[in-house]
């Protein structure tokens, strides 16, 4: 999420950046951007990536998406949402639309890309949904934790199902609620067939 931020940090005219005046805007996203860089730079290491990758801009989040395992395709679909989201109000500007809903859009659909690629980020580290959303929701302290903390790289994800990065069938064990109520029901169906 933090691309997404840093770009509407750094481009002239953003809420964000007339909000908290220009100069300010540029000192955040380059704090913000020093501080996931260091995180990533511990991440990469521990992948067997150069940890200088960490503080080009672009080659940072695609080097993430290459070891999460989410792929070049995914990474392309992000940047092009990042761009188009940075650039929506010029653009609806020109042509005299309204900024509103499909600016929104575009920033929703950047942010799942985004989010999908922190899930497997963090299972490729063995860490569950938690881990996940506060590698989305606080990136460069989290970060920090998965570059220097105990966490060790297993490799990129590889889910069963793309749509499904964690594996949510291990939770679902033989003594939930759910399963009793399974078998309950099995046990007493003979009783209530009426064919």
């Amino acid at each position: 999420m933090y691309p997404m931020l840093i770009a509407r940090l750094l481009v002239p005219g953003s809420p964000f950046a007339q909000m908290i005046g220009a100069s300010a805007a540029r000192i955040v996203a380059g704090m913000l951007f020093l501080f996931c860089a260091i995180g990533y730079a511990g991440i990469f290491a521990k992948a067997g990536k150069p940890r200088a990758k960490a503080f080009v801009p672009v080659l940072d989040v695609f080097t993430a998406y290459r070891i999460s395992g989410a792929g070049p395709l995914l990474f392309t679909a992000y940047a092009v949402t990042v761009a188009l989201g940075a650039s929506w109000p010029a653009l609806a500007g020109m042509v005299g639309a309204d900024t509103g809903q499909a600016g929104s859009f575009v920033d929703a659909l950047a942010l799942f890309f985004y989010a999908y690629q922190c899930f497997r980020l963090s299972a490729a580290f063995g860490k569950d949904i938690p881990s996940a959303a506060a590698l989305l929701l606080a990136e460069p302290l989290y970060a920090l934790l998965l570059g220097y903390g105990p966490a060790v790289y297993d490799g990129p994800a590889k889910p069963v199902n793309p749509f499904q990065p964690f594996n949510v069938d291990r939770y679902l064990s033989d003594e939930s609620p759910l399963d009793a109520d399974l078998k309950l029901k099995d046990e007493y169906k003979e009783g209530y067939d009426r064919s």
